[in-house]
């Protein structure tokens, strides 16, 4: 578990760096999305009876908030008037997935 948290803090960091040159940073933020959504399902696979009723809900938060910034993403965003919104919340996101993974790394 500790060492799915180093590469989601790797991956976390590389992505904001990458942002200094903007295509790149969108570029890594996909790879750190599928990465982050790989994480759960394992997580939720094989860690699932170790983690904690605060872990679970985290998860479930988690879970929700990707399924929800999808939909909003794919039917409601126009590119012109909302990248900046996607572009911090999926990062926000991101952020909550890694506070995650460090709580949880502290159990298992």
């Amino acid at each position: 578990m500790k060492t799915i948290h180093k590469i989601n803090q790797i991956i976390l960091i590389t992505t904001l760096v990458l942002y200094l040159t903007i295509f790149l940073g969108l570029m890594m933020q996909i790879v750190l999305g599928f990465y982050q959504i790989l994480a759960t399902i394992i997580i939720l696979i094989f860690y699932k009876d170790q983690l904690d009723t605060k872990a679970k809900k985290y998860l479930l938060v988690y879970i929700l908030a990707v399924i929800i910034f999808a939909i909003v993403f794919i039917f409601f965003i126009r590119w012109e008037s909302y990248f900046l919104w996607s572009i911090s919340t999926s990062y926000a996101i991101a952020l909550f997935h890694s506070i995650i993974t460090k709580h949880i790394s502290k159990l298992c």
